[in-house]
């Protein structure tokens, strides 16, 4: 699903006339805090976490610390792609985006725990 999110946001910069940004959108490795590496239209950097679920809008997701902190870090730069209804076999969903800053006010609930001795 992270490709898709990738073709978008290069679809989204490209049809801006921002061809040279389009070209340094990525993907980045696991446990940076986020997935995709973009620019707004505005050309400052932006921070994509992508949350993908089969099932409906209203699925709770999951994100680790790591991603809650740097959503804490970055707010004005961090988007949210929540893909919802997707479907493996079609490689396709429906998406919505927040922003780090709607997502400051989002309910985080802790479920769990590390323990050592």
């Amino acid at each position: 699903m992270v490709f898709f999110l990738i073709a978008h946001e290069k679809r989204k910069l490209t049809k801006a006339g921002l061809h040279n940004l389009a070209n340094k959108v990525t993907s980045v490795l696991d446990g940076k805090g986020y997935d995709v590496f973009s620019y707004d239209l505005n050309e400052n950097e932006i921070y994509i976490e992508v949350k993908t679920t089969k099932q409906g809008i209203k699925t709770p997701f999951y994100m680790s610390i790591n991603e809650k902190e740097y959503l804490e870090k970055f707010p004005e730069n961090y988007l949210l792609y929540r893909v919802y209804d997707y479907d493996e076999a079609r490689e396709n969903g429906r998406f919505y985006i927040k922003t780090g800053m709607e997502l400051k006010k989002a309910i985080f609930k802790p479920i769990q725990f590390e323990v050592s001795f």
